[in-house]
């Protein structure tokens, strides 16, 4: 079955920063995450943010990829800029 098709309803079982934390490995992504919102849609604060993605954080870490919060409300330039020192 193609990927899309695999994953469909995922989030009715399963928290989005579980799934996030499956791609702490050592082949997987470097992972960026810009103004992250919660279940409501709402903007996270930065200590409520870190909360969340503890353990993503911590099996990033464990493998050596790189994660990186920004827990902010920027604008398009800013979130640029950062995507931008990210990658490079």
């Amino acid at each position: 079955l193609p990927w899309l098709m695999q994953m469909h309803g995922v989030l009715e079982h399963y928290d989005l920063p579980d799934l996030f934390a499956t791609l702490g490995r050592r082949d997987g992504p470097a992972a960026l995450v810009i103004s992250p919102l919660g279940a409501t849609g709402r903007p996270l604060s930065r200590r409520r943010a870190d909360a969340e993605l503890t353990l993503v954080r911590q099996r990033f870490a464990a493998v050596g990829r790189p994660f990186r919060l920004l827990a902010r409300r920027g604008n398009a330039s800013e979130d640029s800029k950062a995507i931008a020192l990210f990658v490079t």
